[in-house]
């Protein structure tokens, strides 16, 4: 077992801000490399378009990369920068991806990577419907190098430490789930198949918490060293918050402030995503008959908007969201946690029940 030693006599390794740093310094590193090396000068510009969308980002998922590993008193030489780094290049080829599925040019009020490339095509006098073409090539393609770096990253990084395959699982199993959870929103965003709140909930286990929540404590739990059930158990907390977490983004999606989201309010009404608020109202006898007709395109978002403000579906989501975190406290309370790990997952479950409040 490992050993979970009084917090107070335990020098942490180092702090969350100074991983932080060194998580950012690495990903600058990572990009300066590619810059250096890449064959030609398209992925030269691409990789320097990356690292422009890479700055300044929360960095949400290496801080649970740490998390984990601190619960677990890793020791200060393991590589978990680089693993931090390697979460952190993931998200960002699910968020290029994703952009292009929903078929996004804009994202946190800026420009996305695709549409960079569909304004060099407009500028080189391309029609639109080919720029945009051309924008969203480059997205899938900027999205594939950064997984195959981020893989590259885990390898490298892990192939000397005890539980390097039981990391290297955790990590590709997350970018199977997501690729899972993407699909079922696709498919239940076009009519296929029939959705209800379950099987929302799935989707965003898999698409949103898998990679976002479970692997990123549970690989870093595991290059801790904790034992594989011992993580596991913590990754399953991880999955109830990235849940929530997702929840509370679909509110704001709707509800939210587009000045503070980067996200327009009618974003997930216009393309028909099926989220956590459709699946509550769609339990509602009177309101069925109102998502049937947004479903088909029949009704304006607007009489779909005031639907979900009547039936009070923001609260009811919130509600849900609440018992996710709920479900999470309850879970880390069965884990052997210091005090001070105990009081930063406090901290994280704060912050999520707060956002957009």
């Amino acid at each position: 077992m490992v050993s979970h030693r009084d917090v107070n006599s335990v020098e942490m390794s180092v702090s969350k801000a100074d991983f932080l740093d060194a998580v950012s310094t690495e990903l600058a590193h990572v990009i300066e490399h590619r810059v250096s090396t890449s064959g030609s000068d398209r992925m030269v510009q691409m990789w320097q378009r990356i690292g422009r969308m890479i700055e300044g980002g929360k960095r949400s998922r290496p801080a649970l990369v740490h998390l984990g590993f601190r619960t677990f008193d890793g020791r200060s030489d393991a590589p978990v920068v680089k693993l931090g780094c390697a979460v952190e290049l993931l998200h960002t080829a699910f968020v290029v991806h994703d952009d292009v599925i929903d078929r996004d040019f804009i994202r946190r009020g800026g420009p996305t990577l695709s549409a960079e490339y569909r304004d060099d095509a407009l500028d080189m006098r391309q029609n639109r419907r080919d720029a945009e073409h051309v924008g969203h090539s480059a997205g899938v393609l900027a999205g594939d190098v950064l997984l195959a770096e981020a893989i590259r990253l885990v390898h490298e990084s892990v192939r000397h430490e005890p539980a390097a395959l039981e990391i290297v699982e955790a990590f590709h199993s997350a970018i199977l789930s997501s690729a899972a959870g993407e699909l079922d929103d696709v498919l239940f965003a076009t009519g296929m198949g029939e959705p209800n709140l379950d099987r929302v909930l799935q989707m965003h286990r898999l698409k949103t918490a898998a990679y976002s929540f479970e692997a990123p404590l549970r690989i870093g739990a595991m290059l801790a060293g904790a034992p594989s059930d011992t993580a596991a158990q913590l990754a399953e907390a991880g999955a109830h918050l990235g849940i929530g977490y997702q929840i509370i983004d679909d509110v704001l999606g709707t509800f939210g402030d587009p000045d503070a989201s980067g996200k327009p309010v009618d974003s997930d009404l216009r393309e028909r995503k099926f989220t956590v608020l459709i699946a509550l109202l769609q339990d509602i006898p009177e309101a069925e008959p109102v998502v049937r007709a947004w479903r088909d395109g029949e009704d304006p978002i607007d009489v779909m908007r005031t639907a979900l403000t009547t039936y009070g579906i923001e609260q009811r989501a919130r509600m849900v969201a609440q018992l996710c975190c709920d479900r999470a406290r309850a879970g880390l309370e069965t884990l052997p946690l210091t005090e001070r790990a105990r009081a930063e997952f406090d901290v994280v479950i704060d912050d999520l029940q707060r956002r957009g409040a």
